[in-house]
């Protein structure tokens, strides 16, 4: 069977079945909440959806943000000695969250496990940070938050993998 990621943009593109499975156990995860994040999101910040799917069986879901700091305010200061500005030339103007930004816990993703392993699982991630940053440019940092130990270690080991070939 054929393994698939599908970028969501707009609460429109959400699939009908996405509630009844990747949202069954987390609300911070439904397409009602998502609509909400759309509707009240900062100007420097996006979020987006990836829907996960082995054949045409929708199997998980992920939420990924984008925070841009060239548009926040605070950062908008040109003074030449600003520390936040000279921070952000030299580490990071746009990150790519694989998690919510805006809450605690592993709220970031679901998964059907019955259906797939979690090694699986954190290359459906991978790939939907590989597809985001091919749609709408390269993040300068990286982050995947707020997952449980077990889960933090096989993101580890995988990316360390990637990074070494």
């Amino acid at each position: 069977m054929r393994f698939r990621t599908d970028l969501i943009f707009e609460p429109d593109q959400i699939p009908d079945q996405w509630n009844a499975v990747v949202a069954k156990n987390n609300i911070l995860l439904s397409a009602e909440f998502f609509t909400a994040l759309k509707e009240s999101q900062p100007q420097n910040m996006q979020n987006y959806l990836a829907a996960f799917y082995h054949g045409e069986t929708l199997i998980g879901g992920a939420i990924l943000q984008t925070l841009d700091f060239k548009e926040h305010s605070p950062f908008k200061n040109k003074s030449f000695l600003n520390l936040n500005n000279i921070s952000l030339k030299t580490v990071a103007q746009k990150l790519l969250i694989v998690g919510n930004n805006l809450v605690t816990g592993q709220n970031g993703f679901y998964f059907d496990l019955n259906l797939i392993s979690k090694p699986e699982a954190i290359k459906f991630l991978e790939n939907a940070v590989y597809l985001i940053q091919k749609k709408i440019g390269k993040a300068d940092l990286i982050l995947f938050k707020d997952y449980e130990r077990p889960v933090s270690e096989i993101i580890k080991e995988n990316l360390n993998k990637s990074f070494q070939s």
